[in-house]
């Protein structure tokens, strides 16, 4: 193992304590030098040793401590100190001797919480007088010294073997320091133990360093107030900055609210376009920013490549039933029938409010259909024009349009072919081409824009929409033939608002997710905190929802939520919406009162007691305990079980059972 230490004395034992000193501290030391005096000989000669040996750490007592901290600011010095023991038992000698005034003379950064500096402190022990000083130099010695001696009337002194000479010349007995080893020993640790974690820091800091610099993005990290720390080789070769130099972020990006979160922006530095994000950190206590610019250009590159990658491997349903978080029973009802449309192969429309899941029950249909094994293709019919969406659906020939491909390209439904093909926001279509997929789905075949080729698929589609499509035949937008084609088999899915039984549940599972996504632990009191999420509308639903939850995450200052804070990122303040929405007829038969339902993963079609309703008590503790007991009754107290489907441990099941969690 490389020793990193040296030892620098100006006495060849370092006043007694290096000839006593154990093996273990010693192997820890590269070298002791001992230089009597300081020059401009001795000074390099052991400066250059210590760069040339690599040292990082230096122990010193005596004059060369100040003088090695002042030469060598990087390294750090720890002087050695006296203990002390050692101070009592040169007192002590001199004492037993007949001494009864004694001066101590030590050098600075001795003692230094023990007076200040070129002051003379007295301490009185009896008969004893003790009169106490540091210095600088020989010179102040010898000043100090004189006024002892004068004002202090002393007849001994104790101290640095440095101050034997200056004393005995001034006829003053002197008893030199006779330092304990066990006491150098604990410097050596001491200073060992702080060398070490300074390397191990330098060496995670190079990690890191060599980590950002693979990556493509520009990387810049800084300070509370925008001055740069740190500046990956990218961002250096771009923006021209480097961590260190005193610069603000500001000089780099000066349009920008530095100093704030940003999430996704779009922002233009010198020639190009970049993506910014930027987050809040904490760096050795102290807060600071991480900025992360993606070249938009390489970006879209990226994107284009793995769809292309995808569309070879066949694209697939990421989202089951068992992903579905619920514990109303309303969902428990429409997630029944959801199952029961799987096991068909007839069309399916999904309507419901925009942000209510549709493309999850989509995806959910698909993954427990025969065509499981088969692709699951998606597509937004609101983000495409008339004339791209027709082409995206249904392919071209080469050379069908202008910026056709020259080898021409297949259309969804083929890529969809022998699986499931998505329609979201069907609604959006144009009559056109509304009569063009009526055809699809009657006949089973498509033909390439351009082309005159008949080509055969075997696909099953479901189409989703937050707009009401029987209005909009009836009112000439939406043709009634193609609506009742795909409205064979109906999923109405509920606003929030209507299952409020599943606001509070959700909301926490986007807070856990999001928070172990960031590496942070975040606590709340009990569920009463969320109780103001049970007062709002959510007319964004889930989507809107689970926006909550991230800004709690990104806003929150401490780790523990609280029912005001939840209140205040509520966009609107509280109101009666949800008393008005329990007689309201759009409501979807909503309980009165929050109730829960197993969750989808748990939920046995074939028991008769699969759904657990509770009491009309609107207090969540009681609800809880409710619930708990329902558990145990129904796994006949299997406490590992549960613990396991509510992801809680022993001990919190034990505290909540019997009362004492959280009150």
């Amino acid at each position: 193992m490389k020793r990193d230490l040296v030892i620098v004395s100006s006495h060849p034992t370092m006043y007694g304590s290096i000839d006593g000193l154990l093996p273990d501290a010693a192997s820890k030391i590269d070298r002791f030098i001992y230089e009597k005096e300081i020059t401009d000989e001795t000074g390099d000669k052991v400066i250059s040793y210590i760069k040339a040996h690599d040292i990082h750490g230096i122990i010193a007592r005596g004059p060369w401590a100040p003088f090695l901290e002042d030469r060598l600011p990087d390294i750090p010095v720890f002087p050695f100190t006296v203990d002390t023991f050692d101070i009592l038992s040169n007192l002590n000698q001199a004492s037993l001797k007949g001494y009864r005034s004694i001066g101590l003379l030590s050098w600075i950064g001795n003692q230094k919480n023990s007076y200040s500096y070129g002051t003379i402190h007295t301490i009185q022990f009896g008969k004893l007088h003790f009169y106490m000083t540091h210095i600088k130099t020989e010179e102040e010695g010898r000043f100090l010294l004189e006024r002892m001696v004068v004002n202090h009337a002393i007849d001994a002194a104790i101290g640095d073997i440095e101050f034997q000479e200056i004393t005995e010349t001034a006829g003053i007995p002197f008893f030199p320091y006779q330092l304990s080893s066990e006491y150098l020993g604990h410097t050596i640790d001491r200073a060992n133990y702080t060398v070490r974690m300074e390397m191990q820091k330098r060496k995670n800091h190079s990690y890191v360093e060599a980590i950002t610099n693979i990556i493509d993005d520009a990387s810049i990290i800084t300070d509370k107030d925008g001055i740069i720390l740190f500046a990956n080789e990218k961002a250096s070769a771009l923006f021209r900055v480097k961590g260190g130099s005193n610069q603000n972020i500001s000089e780099v990006l000066a349009s920008e609210n530095t100093g704030s979160v940003i999430v996704n922006r779009f922002i233009e530095a010198g020639q190009a376009r970049y993506v910014l994000n930027v987050l809040q950190l904490s760096l050795n206590e102290e807060p600071c920013f991480s900025y992360l610019l993606s070249n938009v250009e390489s970006i879209e590159k990226t994107e284009i490549s793995l769809r292309r990658q995808q569309n070879k491997k066949g694209l697939t349903a990421k989202y089951r039933f068992e992903n579905i978080l619920y514990f109303d029973p309303l969902m428990e009802s429409i997630i029944r029938i959801a199952r029961r449309f799987a096991s068909s192969d007839g069309t399916v429309l999904i309507t419901g409010e925009s942000g209510t899941g549709k493309e999850i029950f989509a995806n959910a249909i698909h993954n427990e259909s025969s065509r499981s094994e088969g692709p699951f293709v998606a597509i937004n019919c609101a983000a495409l024009s008339e004339n791209l969406i027709e082409s995206e659906l249904f392919g071209y020939e080469k050379g069908a349009f202008t910026g056709a491909l020259s080898s021409g390209k297949k259309g969804l439904f083929e890529l969809a072919h022998n699986g499931t093909l998505f329609l979201d926001e069907i609604g959006e279509l144009s009559v056109s081409v509304q009569a063009k997929l009526l055809r699809v789905l009657q006949e089973r075949e498509v033909r390439h824009v351009g082309g005159d080729t008949i080509i055969p698929v075997n696909v099953r589609i479901i189409a989703a929409t937050n707009k009401p499509l029987l209005q909009m035949a009836n009112d000439g937008g939406f043709r009634e033939d193609l609506y009742y084609r795909l409205s064979l088999l109906e999923l109405r899915l509920p606003p929030l608002h209507s299952r409020p039984a599943d606001i509070i549940p959700l909301f926490q599972h986007f807070i856990r997710d999001l928070a172990e996504q960031k590496a942070l632990k975040i606590y709340w009191k009990d569920d009463s905190v969320f109780r103001p999420l049970l007062n709002y509308s959510w007319p964004g639903n889930i989507r809107e929802l689970r926006n909550i939850a991230e800004r709690a995450i990104l806003l929150s200052e401490s780790l523990s939520l609280s029912e005001d804070y939840i209140r205040d990122l509520i966009p609107f303040p509280e109101s009666s919406y949800y008393e008005n929405m329990k007689n309201s007829e759009d409501r979807y038969d909503a309980p009165s009162l929050p109730e829960k339902a197993i969750p989808a993963k748990d939920f046995d079609n074939s028991s008769a007691d699969g759904v657990f309703t509770l009491s009309g008590t609107p207090d969540l503790g009681e609800l809880e305990t409710q619930y708990l007991q329902y558990l145990m009754d129904r796994y006949e107290g299997d406490k590992s079980k549960i613990c396991g489907l509510l992801n809680i441990s022993k001990p919190t099941l034990w505290r909540k059972l019997n009362g004492k969690y959280l009150k």
